[in-house]
């Protein structure tokens, strides 16, 4: 639905469906909605895969394709060739496959990927033709997603402002790319508030992706090394201007044997780093 894909509100996307009983126009915006998250995560997938040069298990895959709706069995070195052109796919004769909507039962590395998310007021910010810092939050987040896929790890995600909460997906890879596609910023950044939710993790991938400004950055240090201890933790701070040093970078840059990764990223370039150091953890477990 282009309404959907453009960015429009709900209530936008109704008033445009003229003459459509509101319940069926609200049912079919649900339906577009997750048609975008799966093409989101999908692509995000393929990034994955043409960076590694070699076939990942998570797109040796069964998947409801949306532009026809019909169930596929792919052949991953077609798929990998042609990762933007579906037509181009060809059908495995063997059904070896598995879910982009729910991940195989693969145990190796970390026991859960965590994305602790800025949903704040500041991430309202527009950056590049009309995209917003949350915008690109989402695009690492969902690079984070994909990497969980790839694991076979459940989701779990921490969205922050002045309050922090937490929704867990299990191996709803779909759903949690489509929750991060719907967030709306508003409030502080109080940081510290979603470390509390996650504190008693363990063995976890803790991703951390903010632009910056943090309330009380002392306090938040020290429970990021606690955080750490049990975990491992990467900070992505997103920054308009990569040059800039927020406070909380400069706490943990200060560390000589710091328990937490923290990374200054232009924010333009926040997909890309996160595809390149979650690929690295992939090959890495904890």
């Amino acid at each position: 639905m282009i309404g959907v894909e453009a960015g429009l509100s709900d209530e936008q996307v109704v008033i445009l469906l003229d003459g459509v009983p509101r319940k069926k126009a609200e049912e079919a915006i649900r339906k577009a909605k997750r048609e975008v998250a799966k093409k989101k995560l999908w692509k995000t997938l393929s990034a994955f895969l043409n960076e590694n040069g070699k076939p990942s298990g998570a797109l040796m895959t069964r998947r409801r394709v949306a532009w026809d709706g019909r169930p596929w069995t792919l052949d991953e070195e077609t798929a990998a060739r042609n990762p933007y052109e579906p037509d181009k796919w060809k059908e495995r004769k063997k059904e070896v496959f598995l879910s982009i909507d729910e991940g195989g039962e693969g145990e190796r590395g970390y026991t859960e990927v965590v994305i602790v998310f800025d949903k704040s007021g500041s991430t309202q910010e527009d950056v590049a033709d009309g995209k917003r810092v949350i915008d690109f939050e989402a695009d690492a987040a969902t690079a984070a997603v994909a990497l969980a896929l790839e694991m076979r790890k459940p989701v779990t995600i921490v969205p922050f402002s002045t309050e922090a909460s937490e929704m867990s997906f299990g191996k709803n890879y779909v759903d949690a790319t489509q929750f991060l596609l719907s967030m709306k910023p508003e409030g502080d950044t109080e940081l510290e508030t979603a470390v509390e939710v996650v504190k008693d993790r363990k063995r976890a991938l803790i991703v951390i992706l903010t632009d910056g400004f943090v309330e009380n950055p002392e306090a938040v240090y020290e429970k990021l090394r606690f955080l750490g201890k049990e975990n491992r933790v990467v900070m992505l701070i997103a920054a308009k201007d990569a040059n800039r040093r927020e406070n909380i970078t400069h706490q943990i840059a200060m560390d000589p044997n710091p328990n937490v990764e923290v990374y200054l990223v232009g924010v333009s370039g926040l997909e890309k780093f996160a595809l390149s150091r979650f690929r690295e953890m992939n090959r890495q477990p904890f």
